[in-house]
């Protein structure tokens, strides 16, 4: 009798020993398209500890850790949480992002006059003075085995777009969310979204280096609007995007814009940078996928963002000592912008221009990064 419960018990501690080192596998879709959701975080945060991964093109994720609780986030959803290793997520959009995309191979002919219209009438229709906006923003940065997240509201002073003037904000306290209280204030993702604005950016160049074709599925209440498809020349598929317009006021009213590697390492890093940090480190990007959306409204007849979400995934690889491996880092962030009564003029910090890399920091950039550390913050311990 005593053998037979001792192996009884072997028995135990080894299936439940295979089932803790086990891995499970979970596909995260679209509960409206059913489509997969590449890039989705799906991670653990309890007890001071995260681990995480993130889905893959075709919306799988391999799960090789124990949880007491799963989240699967991504900035267009709605987070879901589970108990247990679902087979299949269906996560809920927070709107209707896309419709079918349903594209001739002809371009039409009215598209390339109508943006150079747009190009040269913007300046009197988006940002045409400084205006104060209350701003709600949340950013979350997400590894394999690190996890943050910041949430942060106040008053941003979004400048006039003929300017290079700088944004501006007044923030209020900061919500840390992080395994212990050595993490600062993080409002990279918040300079990316609001430097990197669809409509400023938006040129002669561009149109000259894009194709656009009309989504013939796309339906809008107003007839008027209408959605372009458009696709880099030299970039292909790794500068693509949407931009719902309005055809009658000359108006883009939203823009959703998906780029890739090539696209990223060539208008977001210079090449003595990144050849000084692979000699120093080893580190190669082997993938680097973006996805940013920004909606705009009209205050009073002019024009400003009103929502920007921002997404991103990066891969890279090194073969060099103690950097030797694979580390990826996922990014999602969100801000939503309200009309405020605020006509405050003081205390407002400068937000610097964004960027990815860099060996040289300023000392303007050091200071108003050291003023962004010094709000009133709080910690959230997981």
């Amino acid at each position: 009798m005593r053998i037979r419960k001792t192996l009884i018990t072997a028995c135990v501690i080894l299936v439940y020993g295979q089932s803790a080192m086990g891995q499970s596998r979970i596909i995260v879709c679209d509960a409206t398209t059913k489509a997969p959701i590449p890039y989705t975080n799906v991670y653990k945060a309890e007890k001071g500890e995260y681990r995480g991964t993130v889905t893959d093109e075709k919306g799988i994720a391999t799960i090789d850790f124990s949880f007491q609780k799963l989240c699967i986030s991504h900035v267009g959803y709605t987070q879901q949480t589970f108990t247990n290793t679902p087979d299949t997520v269906f996560l809920i959009p927070k709107e209707n992002l896309l419709s079918e995309v349903v594209v001739s191979n002809t371009e039409p002919q009215w598209i390339r006059p109508f943006l150079k219209r747009f190009i040269e009438h913007k300046k009197d229709k988006y940002r045409t003075a400084t205006e104060n906006f209350h701003y709600s923003y949340s950013t979350r940065n997400a590894s394999d085995n690190s996890g943050y997240w910041f949430e942060n509201s106040g008053i941003i002073r979004i400048p006039l777009s003929s300017t290079k003037t700088r944004f501006e904000i007044k923030p209020s306290k900061g919500y840390i969310h992080f395994k212990d209280s050595t993490a600062g204030c993080d409002f990279t993702n918040m300079k990316r979204m609001v430097y990197h604005d669809f409509v400023d950016e938006m040129d002669m160049k561009f149109i000259k280096h894009h194709k656009f074709q009309v989504n013939d599925a796309f339906n809008a209440e107003d007839k008027d609007v209408v959605q372009l498809y458009f696709k880099s020349i030299k970039y292909d598929k790794e500068d693509k995007g949407y931009i719902n317009v309005d055809t009658a006021k000359c108006i883009i009213l939203s823009v959703i814009r998906d780029t890739g590697i090539g696209y990223n390492i060539d208008n977001n890093t210079n090449g003595f940078t990144r050849t000084t940090f692979n000699i120093l480190t080893g580190w190669k990007y082997s993938k680097w996928i973006v996805n940013q959306k920004i909606t705009y409204s009209d205050i009073n007849g002019v024009y400003y963002p009103s929502l920007c979400r921002y997404k991103a995934y990066i891969l890279a690889e090194s073969e060099k000592g103690k950097y030797a491996g694979r580390k990826f880092d996922s990014f999602e962030s969100e801000i939503i912008f309200n009309q405020t009564n605020s006509q405050e003029e003081t205390g407002f910090f400068d937000l610097a221009e964004p960027w990815y890399m860099k060996i040289i920091v300023s000392k303007k950039e050091r200071l108003a990064e050291e003023q962004l550390q010094n709000i009133p913050k709080e910690y959230i311990l997981y």
